[in-house]
């Protein structure tokens, strides 16, 4: 009521608005909210939240296109409105927060979060066409195969070297995706018949030889800084890999590994859960979604 009073004149005009965030809630205000029992912290945050608000609807009414109606209808919706939001606040968010999470909610953050050294890189592999299995493997691996794509190979190499720099800005892993493709042509039509190129772009524990090749991990485990290295052989074919960034492992405690997976979560688990609670209520009241109310 010390806001409404505030932010009218005589007879009930508006006039300018006296109360800002940036002055705070004047003593009057804070003696009332103290009355209520709550903190100075407490009184500050209710605070800000009216003033949000306020200047939201105060927005809206200055627009002509978005000026809401003050009729029986106009006031009822902003009635409901303003109970959704107060829903939202008081209800729904404190109780969809990080702590509220299942565990296959966060366990791909927080798998991410708790690997060890992690290595960025962006690989062409030049391997064997229509072939899998040991076939693959056999052709890969023979001399004639090795003659057939190595011209390729250091062509890419070369590429990579001119065009993919460590300049986030201009996302190298992209850069290095268009020169490959380029490179390769339509169809691949540039490519040795009987070979085919495979593009990726990961982040892996680069030096865990019971994931990857050991020739692999003897060539990219030891490198520390963004670079494009030598084709590298294995019972693939022929990889041409630009290191982008390595990362080191994690000195966070479980604890805090697991908060921060949660945090990071949240934000998609949370949009999910409300549609579902929207859908819900949908069932029980009338409800619904409008594109047309201001953010507080």
């Amino acid at each position: 009521m010390l806001l409404s009073s505030a932010a009218c004149g005589e007879n009930g005009k508006s006039e300018e608005y006296p109360l800002t965030i940036q002055d705070g809630p004047p003593p009057a205000l804070l003696d009332a909210f103290k009355a209520e029992g709550l903190s100075d912290e407490e009184a500050t945050a209710r605070f800000d939240r009216v003033m949000r608000l306020s200047e939201a609807y105060r927005a809206r009414q200055r627009d002509p296109d978005r000026r809401q109606r003050d009729d029986p209808d106009g006031r009822e919706f902003q009635a409901r409105a303003a109970l959704a939001r107060l829903w939202l606040s008081e209800v729904f968010e404190p109780n969809n927060g990080p702590e509220a999470l299942p565990a296959e909610a966060y366990a791909r953050d927080l798998q991410r979060l708790s690997m060890d050294r992690t290595t960025k890189v962006c690989q062409v592999i030049l391997m064997p066409k229509d072939l899998e299995g040991e076939a693959m493997t056999e052709r890969a691996q023979s001399p004639d195969f090795r003659d057939l794509v190595r011209e390729p190979a250091n062509d890419l190499t070369a590429l990579m070297r001119t065009f993919v720099t460590d300049d986030q800005r201009k996302k190298p892993c992209d850069i290095f995706k268009r020169v490959a493709s380029a490179y390769a042509g339509q169809n691949s039509a540039n490519l040795p018949a009987g070979v085919r190129m495979k593009i990726e772009a990961t982040a892996l524990e680069a030096c865990n030889e019971d994931l990857f090749v050991k020739p692999w991990v003897d060539a990219v485990c030891p490198v520390e800084t963004f670079s494009t290295l030598d084709p590298v052989w294995t019972a693939y074919g022929a990889h041409v890999i630009t290191v982008l960034e390595v990362i080191p492992a994690s000195t966070r405690s479980e604890q805090d590994l697991d908060l921060l997976a949660r945090e990071r979560a949240t934000p998609t688990w949370r949009i999910e859960r409300l549609a579902k609670e929207i859908g819900r209520l949908g069932q029980r009241f009338d409800v619904g979604v409008s594109r047309d109310l201001s953010p507080p």
